[in-house]
């Protein structure tokens, strides 16, 4: 709609849907409308609008652009205000995005899972690979459900050729894959053993993506001890990873909670990193 209005508005904004120009549009949304408008009301809308990103030289540019806007010359108010309503909309959906993600924050507290604990992993992603997987008890192994989220490596084979170009198999659910290959993709560079295998891998020659589906891979090992421990409290996190007792998943009751800190050890235990590079 702005674009036969206002063709030249996307020079300015990056983004036509952020917050600034979303405030600009629904109060001036026609090249005329911003013409009547003083410089120095624009600049404070902007200001106001984008946090003070942007001022009097955005809202000069804008002004010089609306002068030689070659846009529709007819029925300017039915666009003017389409446009309003338009942004009322996408305003609505918004706060009803916010009210949902509230709400699987609520939700996903309440089944008592410690999956937001993984490194990279927050409440949405978390909520979306817990509603995708199920009952993580249908998995006896890492491996089970890195194919059902389609994570595998597929093999590319003919006679006696293979394929050296490795590709994810893509086969399993595309949700699922999706949440967990974001949380990899955050989790390569700032958890700090992930992080590690990640560059090691980098350092070998491998492909970025190659890399990150591996570290994908690490993560469902860690996703699946972790959900088939929590309820009895045994998969956390100490010092950034996810340890092990003896070669099992295991943990102790602490006075408080290990998650922020608190840590008590005795001498005959010997922790390991459950997903060492």
């Amino acid at each position: 709609m702005s674009l036969q209005v206002f063709p030249e508005y996307d020079g300015p904004f990056s983004d036509t849907f952020g917050v600034a120009s979303k405030e600009l549009l629904s109060k001036y949304p026609t090249p005329e409308d911003m013409l009547t408008v003083s410089t120095r009301k624009l600049t404070s809308l902007l200001e106001k609008a984008s946090h003070v990103r942007f001022g009097r030289e955005k809202a000069e540019l804008l002004k010089a652009v609306a002068a030689g806007s070659f846009g529709v010359g007819f029925a300017k108010d039915a666009f003017a205000f389409q446009i309003r309503q338009l942004i009322e909309q996408m305003e609505f959906l918004e706060r009803q995005i916010e009210e949902l993600e509230e709400q699987i924050v609520v939700l996903l507290k309440q089944t008592g899972s410690y999956i937001t604990t993984i490194p990279g992993i927050g409440d949405t992603l978390g909520a979306i690979i817990l509603s995708e997987i199920g009952d993580v008890n249908r998995f006896d192994a890492p491996g089970k459900l890195v194919a059902f989220a389609g994570l595998d490596v597929k093999v590319t084979q003919s006679g006696e050729f293979t394929g050296t170009r490795q590709k994810i198999s893509k086969r399993g659910l595309p949700y699922l894959r999706r949440a967990i290959w974001l949380a990899a993709s955050r989790a390569a560079f700032c958890d700090p053993v992930l992080s590690v295998y990640y560059q090691s891998l980098r350092a070998r020659g491998e492909h970025h993506l190659t890399a990150v589906g591996a570290v994908a891979r690490k993560l469902c090992n860690i996703l699946l001890y972790s959900e088939k421990t929590a309820p009895m409290r045994c998969a956390y996190r100490n010092n950034g990873t996810i340890c092990v007792l003896n070669g099992q998943p295991r943990c102790r009751t602490f006075p408080y909670d290990v998650r922020k800190g608190g840590v008590l050890w005795t001498s005959n235990e010997i922790w390991q990193p459950l997903y060492a590079p």
